[in-house]
């Protein structure tokens, strides 16, 4: 006789008891349909028990149905579940706080509107006459977000509004009354949508994303960054700062445009504005009027011009063009203090137009532009300018950065990176108290006029860089030069 232990012993060695790997993935998928199909009549034994005993207590009843904020429902498979339960009549009312989803529902007919915002609306119209309807919304939408306002509050807001002629700047006033609620990033995020053109469609995700990769709204990581952000798009579309132009199936506003933003910009003292524009006319001209009307305040500039898709190459300005843009930039910002421009406008030149009456400028960097001899004396004319940067500029004489402007006269710092700007040469008179240059360029021909720079201490080059013969003569010459690692110091006579 041959025991059991024997017998697999004898089986596992001739490999009889041993599934191949096509039998093995062949009975995993069987299992899995009998679970699967094990699953789904379980489920309709669930289904079938709840629906007996709904019938017991709707049995010949009239009942009324309501199914609170539907979204993502549709009434065919809405009907055919409630016509299960038996009732002798049945009403069902479905509630949701966007109408688009509620005309989707109704199958056509017309949904019952039943709004504390329309109804407060309609109220205070008949009260009143004598505002236009923009502010009547928006004062019922700052009503609606925040209904705990103190009687200071309204007061002050009855005692700024005007009647007759001038009525129409009430909405402005109501905007402001908004605003001031804003937390400050907030404001920063309502203020930033000036950029955009009048009623132009902006896309939810992209905005919010946007918010948070300027530094707007910043936390921890990015995650709750962008959760920070929706709760700030959410509370700029209560109040009716932003308006929803198209709402997707879980009821969210994918898209929205912009209120009326020309005198946003005198609602709060903001320092500090950092935009990414395409080169686009709207877009410009809108940047331009949100910068003039925070000139009283602006103290940090920082532009970046992006060629639009269609056009993969920066275009030169267009000469005849730059009056009429610069038409909508009246004021420059008086305390202006520090501008950095990035990239090219075929509307004119920016820095000409914000070195204009900029009395305070101490800090100017320029990228990726085109800098001709009337930009360069803009520049030189500007009496508080200490630093100088120009990073891959294009220039009107080739490589060549001839510095004859007779100004420059509190310039300390100037730095120079590629651009293939090979040769620097500075005029007598020319920046009397430069102490720093930097020039990181490969293949440099000629540095001078270094002579007149009685101030110098400092030049800084590429790591590594061969310096042309005549550029260490230059250096060597200078009466601040001490030895041949490039040591500076400032002699007594021209010591500050």
């Amino acid at each position: 006789p041959v025991s059991l232990h024997q017998q697999d012993k004898s089986m596992e060695e001739s490999g009889e008891d041993q599934l191949s790997p096509p039998d093995q993935e062949d009975c995993r998928e069987r299992i899995e349909q009998v679970l699967k199909r094990i699953k789904e009549h379980l489920l309709r034994l669930l289904i079938q028990e709840t629906v007996g005993k709904v019938k017991k207590h709707l049995q010949g009843t009239r009942t009324l149905v309501v199914l609170l904020n539907a979204s993502g429902y549709k009434w065919d498979e809405t009907a055919k579940a409630l016509q299960d339960l038996g009732c002798s009549s049945m009403a069902v009312v479905v509630t949701t706080n966007y109408k688009q989803r509620a005309n989707e529902f109704c199958y056509g007919t017309e949904p019952i509107v039943y709004s504390s915002i329309e109804y407060y609306h309609e109220t205070a119209l008949q009260l009143t006459n004598r505002v236009d309807h923009f502010f009547v919304k928006m004062f019922i939408h700052a009503l609606f977000a925040n209904p705990m306002r103190s009687r200071e509050e309204l007061d002050k807001l009855n005692n700024s509004l005007v009647f007759g002629e001038f009525a129409e700047t009430n909405g402005y006033r109501m905007i402001k009354f908004s605003y001031n609620d804003l937390p400050r990033e907030y404001k920063a995020c309502l203020l930033y949508l000036a950029i955009f053109h009048k009623r132009e469609k902006i896309d939810r995700t992209r905005l919010i994303g946007r918010w948070v990769a300027e530094g707007l709204i910043t936390r921890q990581d990015w995650p709750s960054s962008v959760s920070q952000a929706e709760h700030c798009f959410e509370v700029l579309a209560a109040l009716w700062l932003v308006l929803p132009s198209d709402v997707d199936a879980a009821g969210k506003a994918s898209e929205h445009q912009a209120t009326e933003l020309r005198e946003i910009g005198q609602l709060w003292q903001l320092r500090v504005l950092g935009v990414v524009i395409y080169d686009r006319k709207a877009q410009l001209e809108n940047l331009l009027q949100g910068i003039s009307d925070l000139n009283e305040s602006l103290r940090s500039l920082s532009i970046e011009i992006k060629p639009p898709p269609s056009r993969q190459t920066a275009t030169p300005p267009d000469v005849s063009a730059a009056g009429a843009i610069s038409a909508h930039c009246k004021n420059t910002p008086k305390l202006l203090e520090s501008l950095r421009i990035s990239g090219v406008t075929m509307y004119g030149s920016l820095h000409q137009l914000f070195t204009r009456g900029c009395n305070k400028l101490a800090k100017v960097t320029l990228h990726s532009t085109f800098l001709y001899q009337d930009d360069m004396e803009s520049l030189a004319h500007l009496h508080n300018l200490r630093g100088l940067r120009l990073r891959h500029v294009t220039l009107h004489t080739g490589g060549k950065l001839i510095i004859d402007t007779n100004g420059f006269q509190n310039l300390k710092y100037l730095a120079v990176e590629g651009g293939g700007i090979t040769d620097i040469n500075f005029k007598p008179g020319e920046a009397p108290k430069l102490e720093k240059i930097i020039w990181l360029v490969n293949g440099m021909e000629s540095l001078s006029g270094i002579n007149y720079l009685p101030k110098l201490k400092e030049i800084v080059f590429n790591n590594g860089v061969r310096l042309p013969h005549q550029i260490e003569q230059a250096i060597e010459d200078h009466p601040n030069y001490i030895d041949s690692n490039c040591e500076w110091q400032v002699s007594a006579s021209t010591a500050p």
